[in-house]
């Protein structure tokens, strides 16, 4: 079993704003996880969940440090699940490791003393180690997330790839095609309806004084010949 796991803790803070302590142990060919938190004032013991992670996690010692690096800076989260269990996640690359939890009764399997000896141990952490491999992890973690988005990323072009050969488009606006006026036929009006409409009104107009024009010559011959 790989010592790198064997009695480190941390602090792990849940969004609800409710604060664990962490605690892994490696050993007896066996990994364990413990969480405490408080129950608030007055209460006679902590809550504890405990669990067992995988074991052969630890028995690698690349992947070992891996995951004691992620603990020591902080790469956790939990998840409550049903009956009060919890899952706790540590974030490391590829794929985080998840360790299921249970609830535990704080009177069995020394859970007191482990939980003094994480206390002591966290008030006697040296900052410039923590602080080495927090970075560690947080570089782990960083190169995780961009390689997620480039592949998100690459998803998302095959996608708009695949859309545009389903539907035949190139992703521009389609632009309606100009309609070239039409001549008109040969020796056709080219007056607008009002205009051809006025123009046959002059013309009856036109028509009618001309007539007037003839009977009043009429009658003038007619008096003359009387």
């Amino acid at each position: 079993m790989h010592s790198s796991l064997d009695n480190i803790q941390q602090l792990l803070y849940a969004p609800d704003g409710t604060r664990y302590l962490v605690l892994s142990r490696a050993r007896d060919d066996l990994w364990e996880m413990t969480m405490w938190t408080s129950e608030g004032l007055g209460a006679l013991y902590p809550r504890v969940w405990s669990g067992s992670g995988d074991v052969g996690q630890a028995r690698d010692n690349e992947r070992g440090r891996e995951v004691a690096d992620a603990i020591l800076g902080g790469m956790l989260s939990v998840q409550m699940l049903g009956s009060g269990e919890l899952k706790l996640l540590i974030h490391i690359a590829r794929t985080p490791v998840s360790v299921f939890l249970s609830p535990a009764e704080p009177g069995q399997h020394n859970y007191v003393s482990d939980l003094l000896s994480a206390t002591f141990n966290i008030k006697e952490a040296k900052p410039a180690t923590t602080d080495e491999r927090s970075i560690r992890a947080h570089q782990v973690l960083v190169n995780a997330l961009q390689a997620e988005i480039v592949s998100l990323q690459s998803r998302n072009a095959n996608l708009k790839a695949q859309i545009q050969r389903q539907t035949g488009s190139s992703g521009r606006k389609d632009v309606q095609p100009m309609i070239k006026p039409v001549a008109p036929p040969k020796n056709a009006s080219v007056l607008q309806p009002t205009q051809r409409k006025r123009k046959v009104v002059e013309d009856e107009f036109m028509g009618s004084s001309d007539e007037d024009d003839g009977d009043d010559d009429s009658e003038e011959e007619y008096r003359e010949g009387d």
